[in-house]
C-alpha cells in the first residue's frame, strides 16, 4: 500500500495536511461502520435529501465484490488519523464523449466524503471530493489514458461536478437516469494545473 499527500482545509479555510491511500482496509471499514453509518444530522431537508443519497451505500460490501480484482482500486482518504473521504474506481470502461469515443478511462464507482464532510455546518474539512477525484485523474494519467474519467453522479452533487468542469452528458437511462459526467484530457490537465 502506498500513499500520497494531499491537503485539505479545515473550517477555519486553513491548509492541513491529509493522505489518500491506494488500498481500502479493514481499519477503514470497521471506522466506516462505526462512524459514518450512525451519523445523522438531518437538520434541515437539503440535508435530509444529501444523507439518504448515501445511506445504502455498504462500503464493506463494496470491498468484498471487489477485493482482488485488479481492474478495481479502492483509495482511503485520512487526516490526523481520521477517515475522511473513501473511493473505488475500475479500469474497463470507455470514454461516450464524441471526440474521446471508444478510448479507455478510469471510471469512478462510488466517491463519498464523510458526513460531517458534506452535512455538517460547519463542515469539518472541504477539499475531500475534489482530492478523490484528482487521485482518480493522476491513476488515469498512470495507466496511460491521459486523464480520462467518467463517473455517474448522484442529484445532489450534480452542480459540484458541473463547477468542476466534467462534460454533463445528462442522465443515463442504463443507470437509474443518474448524470454522466467525464473528464477530457484538456480538462484534467485544467484541473490539474
Amino acid at each position: 500500500m502506498s500513499s500520497s499527500p494531499v491537503q485539505l482545509l479545515d473550517a477555519s479555510r486553513n491548509a492541513v495536511d491529509a493522505e489518500i491511500f491506494d488500498q481500502i482496509t479493514e481499519a477503514d471499514l470497521v471506522e466506516w461502520e462505526q462512524h459514518w453509518r450512525g451519523y445523522r444530522v438531518s437538520t434541515t431537508p437539503q440535508a435530509a435529501a444529501a444523507e439518504a443519497e448515501h445511506s445504502h451505500w455498504n462500503w464493506r460490501a463494496k470491498e468484498v465484490r471487489r477485493h482482488g480484482l485488479l481492474a478495481n482500486k479502492g483509495f482511503a482518504l485520512r487526516c490526523g488519523g481520521t477517515l475522511e473521504g473513501l473511493m473505488f474506481t475500475k479500469n474497463t470502461l470507455t470514454c461516450r464523449l464524441a471526440e474521446q469515443a471508444g478510448k479507455p478511462l478510469i471510471y469512478i464507482e462510488y466517491l463519498e466524503s464523510a458526513p460531517w464532510n458534506r452535512l455538517a455546518v460547519p463542515v469539518r474539512y472541504r477539499g475531500v471530493g475534489s482530492a478523490l477525484l484528482r487521485a482518480a485523474m493522476e491513476l488515469s494519467l498512470a495507466d496511460g489514458f491521459h486523464g480520462r474519467v467518467g463517473l455517474h453522479s448522484l442529484p445532489g452533487s450534480i452542480a459540484w461536478y458541473r463547477q468542476l468542469g466534467l462534460s454533463d452528458l445528462g442522465g443515463d437511462s442504463a443507470c437509474q437516469d443518474l448524470h454522466y459526467f467525464e473528464m477530457t484530457p484538456a480538462q484534467t490537465q485544467r484541473f490539474l494545473a
